[in-house]
């Protein structure tokens, strides 16, 4: 499939791919991290995380469990 054919049925004009090592919650924690400091709050005042992913790092437990972990946030429940 050409590139503007997905562009026409999806509206997807770009791809982004992970790094040599990288984990699907490497880019989560890094979007994470930049939408707490856009909203003024900190991680450990999260009520919940929602990761939404095809590709997760492992089929249990949810990638949102090592995003929770890394930003700091342990009392978030964590949804997938």
């Amino acid at each position: 499939m050409t590139p503007e054919r997905i562009f026409a049925k999806t509206g997807i004009h770009s791809r982004r791919y992970a790094a040599d090592r990288e984990v699907t919650s490497d880019p989560a924690v890094e979007a994470a991290r930049a939408a707490l400091a856009d909203a003024g709050i900190r991680a450990d005042q999260l009520g919940r995380i929602v990761v939404a992913t095809s590709t997760p790092e492992h089929p249990r437990p949810a990638t949102a469990c090592p995003v929770r972990h890394r930003i700091g946030a342990p009392g978030a429940a964590v949804r997938e």
